[in-house]
């Protein structure tokens, strides 16, 4: 499967075997996502799209409740959504 087919927070750093060469401005969002995973920073897209695949039927929270339900979670020591 192509990483091009993958959302960005997915797509690997470097090409797959046979895969195209890409530039650093298509690296970017997962560079990016990477480094807010490093961080310990929110990134409510990547949680969006998480959320999308991985529960199809749960309603995504708004980016305030995210925020709020992220640091109640930091602070409890908890670090999954389910």
């Amino acid at each position: 499967m192509s990483s091009a087919l993958l959302p960005a927070c997915a797509r690997p750093l470097a090409p797959a075997i046979g895969d195209e060469p890409v530039g650093w401005r298509e690296r970017l969002p997962a560079l990016r996502h990477a480094w807010l995973k490093v961080i310990g920073a929110l990134d409510y897209a990547a949680y969006v799209e998480h959320l999308r695949r991985a529960h199809p039927l749960a309603q995504p929270p708004s980016e305030r409740e995210y925020v709020r339900a992220f640091f109640d979670r930091r602070d409890r020591g908890k670090t999954c959504c389910c």
